[in-house]
């Protein structure tokens, strides 16, 4: 490379002292110094072209010591733990929430068929008790009315019961058909008897008195001693209780009687009690017999509920029908 930069330096002198023999010594080294300036920049430029580049430096790594990565990993699986059982704590909470709420739904719901059916069998036990009281009321009408005549030649002792001889165990037929039982003589009581499968009556009287009557009950429904005596009861002898069945006689009891429509309905069973005749009701179902229109522009209907000869019977009649009870 020295070589053909001096050759070529010799080469640029020869040509341009040689052009021109008449230049001055100064002249002549300023053209040898310029062209020595020249021969070095052309060196250093091709040293510079010639010279590999150095290579960049590396990337520094940051490093990290083997305790702080395992720290870090351990504080990340705690976390994704901690998440897990947080999520399926929150799960559990729901489950347990929708589970309660399931429980409560579900005793709700018992508790409601538990007091529906307690209704139900309270108000069928009032029922059938509405039902005995006014069969016990019709027997015992129907015993102290009955005319015995007793009598006795020598040995002999005829009985008769409305014309009628009886003997022990015969049956008579009471005012509402039903079959009572003549059971004997008790000394000076002559005795009787009622028999169903829920429960038994017992009567006794003497020749001119009047009947003593006693119930034993096969279901748990008791009639008690008071109620057998005062008989079937209307609001005001019962203590003003508006849900006291009102009786109309010869074992009739009306135990609930409304007049209305839809949810407006006017309560009427002393109306109907005061109707009464010779234990019977006739009577219309309209607005004038029933104490007024309690809902104007509907065609209103009377439903009656009442114990008739043993027996409970509902009925109803639309506005302006007859109605005849029992």
């Amino acid at each position: 490379m020295i070589q053909l930069i001096a050759e070529e330096i010799n080469t640029h002198l020869y040509n341009t002292m040689g052009k021109d023999i008449n230049l001055t010594t100064t002249q002549t080294n300023m053209k040898i110094k310029s062209t020595i300036i020249l021969a070095v920049s052309i060196s250093l430029s091709i040293t510079a072209c010639n010279r590999a580049p150095s290579p960049a430096p590396p990337p520094q790594e940051i490093s990290a010591s083997p305790d702080a990565n395992r720290d870090d990993l351990r504080e990340a699986a705690i976390a994704v733990e901690a998440a897990k059982i947080a999520a399926e704590r929150e799960r559990q909470e729901a489950a347990d929430q929708e589970q309660r709420a399931k429980v409560a739904e579900d005793l709700q719901m018992r508790q409601e068929k538990r007091l529906a059916a307690e209704a139900a069998k309270m108000e069928a036990n009032a029922g059938e008790q509405a039902r005995r009281i006014a069969m016990i009321a019709d027997i015992k009408e129907f015993v102290d009315s009955i005319e015995i005549v007793d009598s006795r030649i020598g040995d002999v002792e005829s009985i008769k019961m409305n014309e009628e001889p009886v003997a022990t165990d015969s049956i008579i037929t009471s005012y509402s058909g039903l079959g009572i039982t003549f059971t004997g003589k008790d000394q000076d009581y002559f005795c009787f008897s009622y028999s169903e499968p829920q429960f038994e009556i017992s009567l006794k009287r003497t020749l001119r008195g009047l009947s003593l009557a006693k119930v034993k009950s096969k279901d748990g429904i008791d009639i008690s001693q008071r109620e057998i005596l005062s008989g079937p009861q209307s609001p005001a002898t019962a203590g003003g209780s508006r849900s006291a069945p009102a009786s109309i006689g010869r074992g009739v009891i009306i135990m609930d009687a409304k007049f209305g429509a839809e949810s407006t309905w006017r309560d009427v069973k002393d109306l109907l009690k005061a109707k009464a005749v010779d234990g019977q009701i006739q009577t219309r179902a309209d607005s004038g017999q029933m104490g007024g229109d309690p809902i104007f522009g509907k065609v209103k209907t009377l439903k009656v509920k009442y114990v008739a000869n043993g027996r409970i019977v509902t009925k109803e009649w639309r506005e302006g029908e007859s109605v005849s009870i029992p």
